[in-house]
């Protein structure tokens, strides 16, 4: 299981379906560009 998350945090400027994804030296998200989106009155919009 080591040799997997090592390699992950190996991520650099990974090309994702969502953009750019970066790791940082804890396996979290160092570049985030998301948005969240919710269904209010059947449309979707940006969640306040």
């Amino acid at each position: 299981m080591n040799i997997l998350k090592n390699e992950l945090y190996k991520f650099n400027k990974y090309k994702g379906v969502s953009g750019e994804i970066t790791l940082d030296n804890n396996g979290d998200l160092a570049t985030v560009n998301y948005v969240t989106k919710v269904v209010r009155n059947g449309k979707v919009v940006v969640k306040e």
